[in-house]
């Protein structure tokens, strides 16, 4: 029995000292596009002029390279209201920008992720986001599958933000982008509904807007360019949804609302799908901005 003591402890020793060295080992390896957004953030605290929230649409559509300002983004992949608001908390103390960019397409509103998906991505280790339940598990790096982090020094990015080729596979013809994407668009649109979530969503943007005010921070949110496909199928609910939220806080002053959903819309070698802009549509929809927003941010 004692033996069997010795030889269970050497090993609980064992896989204890091996993780703590895997852990290590993947937090001096991490090199995902979160820790880039992180390392950004820590070294460019004093001069940050510009915060941008959302998901791939606005991620995609700013290309940082050609914008005017000095900008943070935490733009994700795949993110929501509710995370936007949670990663503005985590960052608003240490930051000052002159002006925060908020992306607000038609069903973003009603767009919510839970506090698992945040975890999932690491935002409580980039930034210290804070969830309802605190977990054993929020104090690691590594998570299963551990192969992840045993086979590879380079982390696999959970919102990959490269872009897809839809329509560049299908030779920019329109007739063909029509055929292959009309349907499918319209019947995820057609899905959206406002989840229970949405007045949560409603009250953290709120929060957000009050937030700036308060420290004279402009807030413009957008709604990124999208293929015609795309704005034709977009239900009229998520469109007066979103006129609702906007109306008791816009006042083209301190709170601004671009809808830029039309941009290019009709030519396809600006887009990589129905809504999301390719490199060279980025950067028509950058020089856009940076001829638009002196007049806003200069107010």
């Amino acid at each position: 029995m004692k033996l069997f003591l010795v030889k269970t402890s050497l090993l609980i020793f064992f896989i204890l000292v091996f993780l703590g060295a895997l852990e290590l080992h993947s937090r001096k390896n991490d090199v995902s596009y979160l820790k880039d957004k992180k390392d950004y953030f820590e070294n460019n605290k004093n001069e940050i002029e510009c915060l941008v929230l959302g998901p791939s649409h606005i991620l995609r559509a700013i290309n940082l390279d050609l914008f005017n300002y000095n900008t943070l983004s935490l733009a994700i992949s795949g993110s929501a209201s509710n995370v936007d608001c949670h990663l503005f908390d985590a960052v608003k103390d240490k930051i000052n920008p002159k002006f925060v960019i908020i992306n607000l397409s038609e069903w973003y509103i009603e767009r919510y992720r839970s506090d698992e998906w945040m975890r999932f991505h690491k935002l409580h280790y980039y930034f210290d986001v804070r969830y309802d339940r605190f977990k054993l598990k929020d104090l690691f790096f590594i998570n299963y599958p551990i192969k992840e982090y045993l086979f590879s020094t380079k982390q696999k990015d959970r919102d990959n933000p490269r872009m897809k080729k839809h329509f560049l596979e299908l030779d920019y013809d329109k007739e063909k982008i029509k055929k292959n994407f009309t349907k499918k668009v319209a019947r995820k649109l057609k899905n959206i509904h406002p989840q229970k979530e949405y007045k949560e969503n409603v009250a953290l943007l709120y929060d957000v807007v009050r937030e700036c005010k308060e420290r004279k921070i402009k807030v413009i949110f957008i709604s990124p360019p999208k293929y015609y496909l795309y704005n034709e199928a977009v239900l009229s609910k998520p469109t007066n949804r979103r006129t609702n939220f906007l109306a008791p806080i816009v006042d083209n002053k301190t709170v601004y609302f671009l809808d830029y959903k039309s941009f290019n819309e009709t030519n396809p070698h600006y887009f990589t799908d129905p809504h999301h802009l390719n490199p060279e549509g980025s950067i028509l929809f950058t020089e856009e901005l940076n001829r638009r927003l002196p007049s806003i941010v200069n107010y």
